[in-house]
């Protein structure tokens, strides 16, 4: 999933970043993101002009639920300057594929789809 924000830098040489909290419909915090996490972003300092954040989600992240996004826009690292607090909601739900496998949601609030690997390490059971 991506998330693009588009917004206006009224002013020169602010210091503004990007932040998402992705929010379960219990209210939890399932995780939180932001422009800064990328180094390059940090403390960039950005002129007068509209400007695009993006955001990539990788896939099989995130459990089945409906989540909201808070969006807000944060100066100098320390003080939110705009909040939206539902600027997006979506429902994720499972594929078909991964139902047959189980159907119903996996305890967490994230279900990544982790690599895993098995190897057999002795053929037979040892005699009691």
């Amino acid at each position: 999933m991506e998330i693009v924000v588009e917004f206006w830098s009224l002013k020169s040489d602010q210091d503004l970043a990007i932040t998402l909290h992705f929010v379960t419909s219990d209210a939890v915090i399932a995780f939180s993101t932001g422009s800064v996490h990328n180094h390059s972003l940090r403390g960039k300092h950005l002129n007068r002009g509209l400007y695009r954040a993006r955001c990539r989600i990788p896939a099989n992240l995130l459990n089945n639920e409906t989540y909201h996004v808070r969006l807000l826009v944060v100066e100098n690292q320390s003080r939110v300057v705009f909040k939206m607090e539902e600027a997006l909601i979506f429902e994720l739900c499972d594929s078909a594929e991964w139902r047959e496998a189980y159907f119903g949601k996996r305890p967490g609030v994230v279900a990544p789809m982790l690599d895993w690997d098995m190897q057999c390490l002795q053929e037979e059971m040892p005699p009691v």
